[in-house]
């Protein structure tokens, strides 16, 4: 339903919308997708500090921190940088497992949520069986995840790097990052409509 058939009023439109929007629970949906991203988003964190522990010498560490006390409290930047730095005397790869496991899990149980979301907008009955459903959940989350990546590269540090070309090859990364970038987030969206619903 994008807009009003003919004959219906905007009035019978609206009143079918609501109606729609409480049958399908969609504030449930979107409180359960939203769950899992956060859920989903410590354990990353995680991953991501124990890999630079792991691979930035102390010197990038240092600036690493102080960069991160840039932007967070007084307080936050100074647990997270004395973690930062315990990590990277400890070089704990058995954290760095945890960490990408469980961001991995945590980030695929927030694509099964979005699974049901579609299979509830569909109105279509997921039949796959437990194994199907996270595998592909966990394919996805992989492959979601490199585009994401990717998008963020091509947004963020492509400037950068095609200014240390300069003339017109700057202007044209300048112009085309963020489009570019934009469209490959909305390649994700539209394969995970293709792919997720059963």
């Amino acid at each position: 339903m994008l807009a009003p058939a003919p004959g219906v009023t905007w009035k019978e439109f609206f009143l079918a919308l609501k109606d729609r929007f409480l049958k399908d629970k969609l504030m449930d949906v979107a409180g359960s997708v939203t769950f899992f991203g956060i859920l989903a988003l410590f354990p990353f964190l995680l991953f991501l500090v124990t890999l630079g522990g792991l691979v930035l010498r102390p010197p990038q560490v240092e600036a690493f921190i102080q960069q991160i006390g840039n932007v967070a409290p007084a307080d936050a930047a100074r647990i997270i940088g004395g973690q930062i730095r315990e990590i990277h005397r400890s070089q704990s790869v058995g954290l760095l497992t945890v960490g990408f496991v469980g961001a991995i899990w945590s980030a695929s149980g927030g694509v099964v949520s979005l699974m049901d979301a579609l299979n509830g907008l569909l109105h279509v009955d997921d039949k796959r069986p437990f194994w199907k459903s996270r595998g592909l959940a966990i394919l996805t989350t992989f492959g979601a995840s490199a585009l994401v990546l990717l998008a963020a590269f091509v947004g963020v540090a492509a400037g950068p790097i095609a200014h240390a070309f300069g003339g017109p090859v700057e202007k044209v990364v300048t112009w085309l990052r963020l489009p570019i970038a934009g469209l490959l987030i909305a390649f994700v969206w539209a394969a995970l409509y293709q792919i997720l619903p059963d």
